[in-house]
């Protein structure tokens, strides 16, 4: 074989080598994208060793993530856009977050699970892990564009976690003293939390929260 053929030889093999780990790498983002349950489980996996960076690839721009620590850091309408997420997911992370799936269902591009959650936030409340009894995630082409979590209050340890919450500042006006002052970040996470164990969606408080902070600035 001459220097040529040789030559020729080694540009067809180098071709057919990155087609075929372009189809791969194509195959695989295809599967993530039609099999919504399994990504949802790789971004909480990520999250869960520290991956951030991992976690964000897998969420739109413009997502908006509604749970405790997004709640805690950036009110009820929770972190909003993937710099307010990176943040709110660290915390879980430092906060040495452990989500346990207890059930789960998919709904085209849309992920229901019940939750058991651990984490030193929630020891320091006095209580061993909470229930979030519904948590959607709702995927926009492949990625994970909004998910919302909504504690179970009828659990016992849930409930007590809430009540703690609650009893985080003494009641000053007809709102418990909850949302009397919006500087307090636990006010806002008790509020949201307790509205949506009660049956409200957390989006829906969040909405109710812009309007009274509104009006308190007027």
């Amino acid at each position: 074989m001459n220097k040529h053929s040789r030559g020729k030889l080694l540009s067809v093999v180098l071709c057919t080598s990155i087609a075929v780990l372009l189809a791969a790498g194509s195959q695989a983002q295809a599967q993530t994208a039609e099999d919504p349950a399994q990504t949802v489980a790789e971004c909480i996996e990520r999250v869960e060793t520290g991956d951030i960076d991992g976690a964000l690839e897998l969420l739109t721009d413009d997502v908006v993530i509604v749970f405790p620590p997004c709640v805690q850091n950036f009110g009820p309408e929770g972190c909003v856009g993937k710099e307010q997420a990176a943040i709110g997911l660290q915390k879980a992370f430092e906060a040495q977050g452990h989500i346990t799936v207890l059930d789960e269902s998919v709904s085209g591009t849309t992920v229901i699970q019940r939750q058991e959650v651990t984490s030193l936030a929630i020891s320091a409340a006095g209580v061993e892990r909470i229930i979030f009894g519904e948590v959607t995630w709702a995927l926009r082409d492949g990625l994970i564009a909004r998910q919302v979590s909504v504690p179970d209050a009828s659990d016992a340890q849930t409930g007590q976690f809430l009540a703690a919450i609650a009893r985080m500042r003494p009641p000053s006006t007809g709102d418990a003293g909850l949302v009397s002052d919006v500087s307090k970040p636990q006010a806002t996470l008790g509020v949201v939390l307790l509205a949506a164990a009660a049956g409200g969606s957390m989006l829906g408080v969040a909405t109710a929260w812009r309007r009274k902070r509104g009006q308190s600035n007027v």
